[in-house]
């Protein structure tokens, strides 16, 4: 297997347990627009492996997303758990519900722009933001490897039709705004990437 491929499929296993990577989107991302209320710093709390996701603007349109994984020895110290992943994201209304499609942005995907890995580079999720908990719930891979979704179309179809539908979806996860001015619950793991 080329070491780019293996990069992308780490990639994806990454964001698996998360999201999923799909071979597709859903929305327009040059039609989009960006919602100011999703930008800062959302924490994921877990078990020994903490994530932080830094979510940008890009422009008008869409975000950039940077999200970092921490492991946690017996000790409680933390450290990278793995590489940084970097996301353009766009947000899509589909039934009512609100989506987010992200697309993985591996550097070494320039170098081989026809790649089959190119091709599967996808996540998305349902998003729904209530106070400062944004509950996220990523498409699995697995509701859709038999059925011919090969076009933004054909998946946001899918969706609608299958909205409510339980085995669509991923384990939930929900995540806490971070106030940047108060930063002293995840300090340990923002002095890591510094």
């Amino acid at each position: 297997m080329r070491p780019r491929t293996v990069i992308t499929l780490l990639i994806c296993v990454l964001f698996s347990a998360l999201l999923g990577c799909l071979p597709t989107y859903v929305g327009d991302p040059e039609k989009s627009t960006m919602d100011p209320k999703f930008l800062g710093i959302w924490h994921l709390p877990a078990d020994h492996r903490d994530q932080l996701w830094f979510v940008h603007k890009l422009d008008a349109r869409g975000y950039l997303l940077q999200r970092y994984g921490f492991k946690r020895a017996d000790d409680m110290t933390a450290s990278l758990d793995d590489s940084p992943t970097t996301a353009h994201a766009w947000l899509a209304t589909i039934g009512g519900a609100t989506f987010v499609s992200m697309e993985v942005l591996d550097p070494k995907q320039i170098a081989s722009p026809d790649s089959a890995e190119r091709k599967n580079r996808y996540i998305v999720a349902r998003v729904e933001l209530k106070d400062d908990k944004l509950t996220v719930r990523g498409i699995s891979p697995e509701s859709i490897k038999d059925k011919d979704i090969t076009t933004p179309q054909k998946f946001e179809q899918l969706i609608k039709d299958h909205l409510d539908d339980k085995e669509l979806y991923l384990e939930t996860q929900t995540f806490s705004r971070i106030d940047p001015t108060h930063t002293q619950p995840i300090q340990d793991l923002l002095d890591v990437i510094k």
